[in-house]
């Protein structure tokens, strides 16, 4: 965790023992955008609650859920098209690779990153995805994953005027 929190340029302030305050730095020109929905999926609290306002400075809609059966009732819930799944690759009771096939039996279209503190090559080796799949390895910084995020988008969405240049 503490490898996201650093690398994603969020800086914790300690006021008094047991409270901090976020602070996010401002997101820099230039920095890819988008306005399509994410879903990001992760056990983990932290993340969730790191990459949400992350990624809703950049532009994006975004869900959250902590576990499988949260994300897939958040995907059956939700009324418009979930764009990209963002998920751990490993989580209790159901994988992320698991997870994802599930939702795209709801969203055919939908499209996945998935993360992990594993590097690619040891994701490979234990079989955790199947090849082709887009992979991100934690800890990343808010521009890796933005850049990766809006570059996954174009290419399978293409340009249809979702992204934004600001």
């Amino acid at each position: 965790m503490f490898g996201i929190v650093n690398k994603t340029m969020v800086h914790w302030y300690e006021c008094e023992p047991g409270i901090f305050f976020k602070k996010f730095e401002i997101v820099e020109d230039g920095m890819p955008r988008g306005t399509e929905t994410i879903l990001i999926v992760d056990d983990e609290q932290e993340v969730l609650r790191t990459l949400k306002p992350m990624l809703e400075s950049l532009g994006y809609r975004v869900l959250t859920a902590d576990s499988a059966s949260e994300a897939i009732k958040t995907a059956k819930e939700h009324t418009e098209t979930i764009h990209l799944l963002v998920t751990d690759v490993e989580m209790p009771v159901v994988s992320g690779a698991v997870l994802a096939k599930s939702l795209r039996l709801i969203n055919p279209g939908l499209k996945c990153l998935f993360m992990s503190g594993y590097t690619s090559r040891g994701v490979a080796f234990f079989g955790m995805l199947e090849n082709g799949e887009e992979f991100i390895h934690k800890p990343f910084s808010m521009r890796d994953l933005a850049a990766k995020i809006r570059t996954l988008l174009d290419f399978y969405l293409g340009a249809q005027g979702s992204r934004s240049s600001k």
